[in-house]
């Protein structure tokens, strides 16, 4: 079983070499000193490597940066940032290795955000491997960029800097004690692909759209999801000289571009979700006009366990440049940008508030004492399940069937008595209880007294109300298993499976709450917030794009799509071509055979005749239908 990436302080020699070096930091006082350096620790973190120097860092500080700039750098930002990478170790609780979100595997890394940032102050002194593949913070590379700049014509490179060195500035001015909660990583992966046929008889009505000029996703908070236009490595260029969407928000981000260390390409069914990131900087212009704009107070709410609840989706478009742009309307290039879109959109539970609205706040308060009880409860008994089956194993990174077996079975009673103890109090009289401490109280005490039977869990997955509450819970406890047999190589590693359980087990709550207090069928699902995805430099249709993202989103389930044009005129016509298709109660499927009609009429007959495409306005083509 593969343990991962590897830390910096997975070697103990290298690890002492590089906190030595660290602790030189104080002897930096001009750029050159800070170059010699950075490329010592290089050197270590790469000994069979070629000698890699940082010569484009002090470009930045002679051409890009001011005295005022300059001086704090060194007196306070890069000591400050030297001690959080020292700390790493510490801080990982002996943890020397991050699982990777390897392709085709759904699976989600929980990081506390202290070792999100101490993986990113490493990552800013060279102390990983250099490259462009998984297992890499190429610092080295993004400073080195600064050496093909031409003068002061390209501003987005010193931006980007800016961006991640003001990061660091507000931690040590707020304290890294102060910031709280998980960062929470995960590959999504369809397993299910939707066929040309499902698509087509989709009966699912399509979804409120509401269209923005101006604004961008990234201020939408936690009230929708946010999407991110990614490269299929996530973070695209933003450690060599890329600056657009994907770019920008990892700098703005900076807790995104830890995601670069240990997720492998995506694929064409899969998504990754990042959930807990906190915005640092504002910013103006795009791409060679990029500025740093200050500093950004990030207002998003966070759940009861202190985790921010911005949830940003990063999908991939295809880059039809090369292709000249025609081949996107083709049936395998629509089918594929929808597969894409869905695995993104849709998401096996609801997003939950954190405490209905019909909660006061004194409820609130028992409520969060009797969860945080009964999470520990059963966050205790999976632990002592999987403490034991390691214990009696003979090859510690390997469980034997059976006990894998009965740990599953384990997870399968604790998945029973919650919703035994929900389908209980649905057929109560009075009527079920909405507030969050009558509904907690009655939770525990159902699962003390009940004694799930296999049946009930059987009768529960053919609930079409509940199926999707009850697949999110299977994926989570099989989550919580899975992390137990790469991580428990350490009494700091158990530590930091069961924080990450814990905060599992709030979600399983979360939504055995939510599957008792609405409707069946009526689970409030986030609005995507999106936009012009692989429509810039990936030379896609926005009028096509945006009809895609739409069918994606309603059949997700979604209630709304947010659509930021940015002033693009190409989809200037989008709100009355939503409008005309609303009015008219299209269904997925609809749009979907009017997309498919447009594909053949202005594609499949030209190219099978030989002949270029000559296409028309797209949202004129679904407003004559």
């Amino acid at each position: 079983m593969s343990r991962g990436v590897a830390l910096p302080c997975d070697n103990e020699e290298q690890w002492r070499r590089h906190l030595e070096l660290f602790s030189h930091v104080n002897r930096c006082r001009d750029v050159k000193s800070l170059q010699t350096l950075l490329s010592s620790i290089a050197r270590v973190a790469n000994p069979r490597g070629q000698n890699l120097g940082v010569s484009g860092l002090g470009i930045f500080f002679k051409r890009f940066a001011s005295p005022e700039e300059t001086d704090r750098f060194f007196e306070s930002t890069l000591p400050f940032i030297a001690n959080l990478a020292a700390s790493l170790k510490e801080l990982c609780g002996g943890v020397v290795s991050i699982p990777l979100l390897n392709a085709g595997e759904e699976r989600s890394i929980s990081l506390k955000r202290s070792v999100v940032s101490s993986l990113l102050a490493c990552g800013v002194l060279c102390a990983f491997p250099a490259g462009r593949h998984v297992g890499v913070l190429d610092f080295a590379g993004f400073y080195n960029c600064f050496n093909n700049l031409a003068s002061n014509k390209k501003k987005s490179q010193p931006a980007k800097l800016r961006c991640i060195f003001h990061y660091f500035d507000r931690l040590k001015e707020c304290g890294l004690k102060n910031i709280t909660g998980h960062v929470i990583y995960s590959r999504r992966v369809l397993s299910d692909l939707p066929t040309l046929d499902w698509w087509i008889g989709n009966a699912q009505l399509l979804c409120t759209v509401e269209v923005f000029e101006n604004g961008a996703i990234e201020n939408c908070g936690e009230e929708a999801l946010q999407v991110d236009f990614a490269a299929r490595h996530v973070g695209g260029g933003v450690l060599r000289t890329g600056s657009v969407q994907e770019e920008i928000r990892f700098c703005i981000n900076p807790e995104l571009i830890v995601s670069m260390l240990f997720t492998e390409p995506m694929e064409s069914h899969e998504a990754v979700v990042i959930r807990g990131t906190e915005r640092f900087s504002d910013y103006a212009g795009y791409a060679q006009t990029l500025q740093f704009a200050g500093d950004y107070q990030d207002k998003s709410k966070c759940d009861d366990v202190g985790n921010l609840l911005t949830t940003i989706i990063a999908i991939d478009a295809t880059n039809v440049k090369n292709l000249k742009g025609i081949s996107q309307y083709s049936q395998d290039m629509i089918l594929r940008e929808l597969l894409k879109a869905y695995a993104g959109f849709s998401s096996p539970q609801p997003d939950l508030p954190v405490v209905p609205p019909s909660t006061t706040s004194a409820d609130s308060r028992t409520a969060k004492q009797e969860l945080m009880e009964f999470a520990n409860q059963l966050v205790a008994g999976i632990m002592d399940e999987v403490k034991d089956s390691i214990t009696a194993s003979e090859q510690p990174d390997v469980l034997a069937h059976q006990q894998t077996q009965s740990l599953s079975d384990f997870a399968d009673r604790q998945v029973a008595a919650i919703f035994q103890s929900v389908n209980e109090m649905s057929q109560s009289s009075p009527p079920p209880p909405t507030s969050v401490g009558e509904f907690s109280s009655s939770l525990v005490a159902g699962l003390v007294k009940s004694a799930p039977e296999t049946a009930f869990i059987e009768q529960l997955r053919s609930s079409t109300a509940e199926k999707s509450v009850v697949r999110y819970v299977d994926r989570l406890v099989s989550e919580v298993i899975s992390s137990a047999l790469t991580e428990h190589v350490s009494e700091g590693a158990q530590q930091s499976l069961e924080d990450w359980a814990h905060h599992l087990v709030m979600e399983i709550i979360h939504s055995a709450i939510h599957s008792n207090t609405v409707k069946p069928g009526k689970y409030e699902y986030k609005a995507v917030a999106t936009g012009n995805w692989g429509c810039g430099a990936f030379g896609g249709d926005p009028q096509l794009k945006s009809l895609i993202q739409w069918m994606a989103v309603s059949a997700a389930g979604r209630p709304a799509m947010w659509y930021y044009t940015y002033e693009d005129k190409r989809v200037a016509k989008l709100k009355e071509v939503t409008k005309h298709v609303t009015r008219n109660r299209w269904t997925v499927g609809d749009l979907m055979r009017a997309l498919m009609e447009y594909s053949e009429t202005y594609y499949g007959k030209t190219r099978k005749a030989g002949k270029r495409p000559h296409l028309i306005d797209m949202f004129d083509f679904v407003i004559s239908r």
